[in-house]
């Protein structure tokens, strides 16, 4: 992972740069794990002989980072550990985004505390004074996001990630026919001010506005729009009517790949 500068935005709205001149920076190997997984959901054949996987479940990502910690301005080692250390949090909520500048793009993931912190340890290798702390961490989404793509009018997504891709439509105007991928359509209503449509099962495509608010009589009237979505490795063409854009993220188990 030497090879990809790696950021962090804390859940008080921090910023960490570990990576340049730092004052918390990660150990060269001392990235544990952090790699998204899946289980799978099987059943026995008739025929007794092996199994037929059902499903593939993405599994929570589990890990460890440690960090070297050192003088800073006004800082010793001692106190940029302690500050490294309140930066994270078990509590649902405060989570942290880990960002890491990969070859797919600017990979994202929220983390946070997977048990404790053990107290940070002097590293002897270090001419200066240099304190490893090692954070253990779970990403409960199970995945690392890729930046947001969009597209309008005649739009091809193409999915590089891991699970399948569902798509937003972000639209204004008058509105018009949405086409999908398998040929399906159905018929944006007209709108005076900006609504977003929820293409995947796990939002029911439900209906909101910028402010998320959800708009009950637009989703109501959408009923006859389909889930689609874009499977890994796959590509997919949506077509859209003036004044409505695509959106969508690729998420991805391996970040460092």
């Amino acid at each position: 992972m030497g090879r990809y500068a790696v950021a962090m935005r804390d859940f008080k709205n921090t910023r960490w740069d570990f990576t340049g001149d730092w004052a918390a920076g990660i150990k060269s190997g001392g990235v544990d794990g952090l790699v998204g997984s899946t289980a799978d959901v099987t059943a026995s054949p008739l025929t007794g002989v092996g199994q037929v996987v059902l499903s593939q479940r993405v599994e929570p990502i589990q890990g460890a980072v440690t960090f070297h910690c050192r003088a800073s301005d006004d800082r010793d080692a001692g106190q940029v550990a302690a500050d490294l250390r309140a930066a994270f949090s078990p509590i649902i909520g405060r989570e942290n985004t880990l960002v890491v500048a990969s070859p797919l793009g600017e990979a994202q993931a929220r983390v946070r505390l997977s048990g404790p912190i053990a107290d940070p340890v002097e590293d002897p290798s270090w001419d200066e004074m240099v304190l490893n702390l090692t954070v253990p961490l779970v990403a409960d989404e199970g995945l690392w996001w890729l930046p947001e793509r969009s597209g309008t009018g005649n739009v091809t997504v193409t999915n590089r990630g891991d699970v399948p891709a569902w798509l937003k439509i972000k639209w204004n105007g008058d509105g018009g026919a949405v086409v999908l991928p398998s040929g399906a359509r159905f018929v944006l209503p007209a709108v005076t001010a900006p609504r977003t449509l929820f293409l995947s099962r796990q939002h029911s495509l439900v209906v909101r506005d910028d402010k998320g608010v959800v708009d009950k009589a637009l989703w109501k009237r959408l009923r006859s729009a389909l889930p689609e979505q874009v499977m890994p490795g796959k590509t997919g063409r949506f077509i859209l009517p003036a004044g409505a854009t695509a959106q969508w993220r690729e998420g991805v188990l391996d970040p460092w790949r």
